[in-house]
């Protein structure tokens, strides 16, 4: 299972910056090069496999 520490260094290797906290444990990381933003949760407990938990 992925760990919250895991996400953000790839979210890091991957060009993205720390932008902002969003609502509660989320945060909002930017991508100079792309102009993207994405959001990731900052607490532990990540499922596996697709974003629902499902096997």
């Amino acid at each position: 299972m992925p760990t919250a520490n895991g996400i953000i260094r790839g979210l890091k290797k991957a060009g993205f910056v720390f932008d902002r906290q969003a609502k509660g444990s989320h945060e909002i990381w930017y991508n100079p090069v792309t102009t993207r933003r994405t959001t990731a949760p900052n607490h532990s407990g990540y499922p596996e496999g697709n974003p629902k938990g499902d096997p």
